[in-house]
C-alpha cells in the first residue's frame, strides 16, 4: 500500500497537465496514502515515509490539474456571461423602445426621461438598468423623438465603457437592436448623447431635420 501511494502520487505529479486523470491518480494517492499511514503506525512505522511521500506527491498533482482546468474554464465562462449579460441588455432596450412607443402614441408626446416612462407604464427599474451596471438608470441613453424618424434612424444606446469602449448596442426606431463594434457604435453613442442632451436643452423632441443635419449618421447608417 505505501508503495501504491507513492507511484500513484508520482504519476498524478508527472501528468499534472492531464485533466480529471491526474485528478483520480492524486485521489487514490491521497487515500492510498493515508491507509498507508495509518497501517505503518500499526507495524512500527514501517511505510509511514512512503505513505507520506505518496499523499504530498498526490496532492500537489491533484491541485495542480486543478488550477489547469480552471484557467482553461475561466475565459469561457466569462464569455460566456459577458454574452448572456448582452442579451439580456438587448432585450431590456428593445422593450423600452416598444414601451417608448405606446408612450408617445397614448400622450402625443415622448417621454422626459425613464422614470416617467416606468410610471406610465408600470415597469419595473431594473428594466431601464443595464446587467453591466445594476442599480444605474443612466447607462442607457434614449432620444425623446417626435415620431418623424425613419425605422433604421438609431434613438437608444447603451454606455460604451460597459463594453470597454469595444463598441456598444444600439436601438432603431423600428425596434430592433444591434451590437456595432469599434468606432461606430461610440459615434453611435455619441450622436444619441448630443442629441438627447439639445432636445432636453431646447425642451423639444428630436426630429428627422435633427438628424439629417449630422453627415455622420447617414455614413453610419450605410455601415450598418
Amino acid at each position: 500500500m505505501p508503495l501504491a501511494a507513492l507511484i500513484l502520487g508520482v504519476l498524478a505529479l508527472i501528468l499534472f497537465f492531464v485533466p480529471f486523470i491526474a485528478q483520480i491518480l492524486g485521489l487514490l494517492a491521497i487515500i492510498f496514502g493515508i491507509i498507508a499511514m495509518v497501517g505503518a503506525k500499526k507495524k512500527g512505522g514501517k511505510g509511514f515515509g512512503m505513505g507520506i511521500a505518496g499523499l504530498i506527491t498526490g496532492g500537489i498533482g491533484m491541485f495542480l490539474s486543478i488550477a489547469i482546468v480552471a484557467a482553461l474554464l475561466l475565459p469561457a465562462i466569462t464569455n460566456a456571461r459577458g454574452m448572456a449579460q448582452r442579451l439580456e441588455s438587448s432585450s431590456n432596450m428593445k422593450q423600452i423602445v416598444l414601451h417608448e412607443m405606446i408612450y408617445r402614441d397614448e400622450e402625443g408626446a415622448p417621454s422626459p426621461d425613464f422614470k416617467t416612462l416606468a410610471a406610465h407604464q408600470q415597469l419595473s427599474d431594473k428594466l431601464f438598468q443595464s446587467p453591466f451596471a445594476p442599480g444605474r438608470m443612466d447607462s442607457y441613453t434614449m432620444l425623446p423623438t417626435d415620431g418623424s424618424l425613419g425605422s433604421r434612424h438609431p434613438i437608444i444606446a447603451e454606455d460604451p465603457q460597459n463594453y470597454g469602449n469595444s463598441g456598444t448596442i444600439v436601438g432603431f426606431a423600428d425596434g430592433s437592436v444591434q451590437f456595432i463594434e469599434g468606432q461606430a457604435g461610440l459615434d453611435y453613442y455619441q450622436i444619441i448623447k448630443a442629441l438627447s442632451q439639445k432636445a432636453a436643452d431646447e425642451n423639444r423632441p428630436i426630429g428627422r431635420a435633427d438628424m439629417q443635419a449630422i453627415k455622420r449618421i447617414d455614413e453610419l447608417m450605410m455601415l450598418n
